[in-house]
């Protein structure tokens, strides 16, 4: 009974830290303005519309996409990634 408790207490603490595992959400929201992340799909956008796709396309799945338009999903991950615009 005495380890249940126990076990229950050290759950509840655990819940309850506001930092778990060490991870500050105010260093994590600081970073994400850092690098503007809201801006992040207004970027996207002009990346693929850079490469040719409408708006219907960039919403589409990419295995609905033939193997040159994959390409140039992947020239936009490599844009994107290295902050490039096409």
């Amino acid at each position: 009974m005495c380890t249940d408790v126990t076990a229950l207490c050290t759950d509840i603490n655990r819940w309850c830290d506001p930092t778990p595992q060490g991870i500050d959400l105010n260093e994590v929201y600081e970073r994400l303005d850092e690098i503007g992340s809201d801006e992040a799909i207004a970027r996207a956008g002009g990346i693929l519309g850079g490469l040719g796709f409408d708006g219907a396309m960039q919403h589409q799945a990419t295995n609905e996409f033939s193997g040159g338009w994959r390409m140039r999903i992947s020239l936009a991950q490599v844009y994107s990634t290295l902050h490039f615009k096409p």
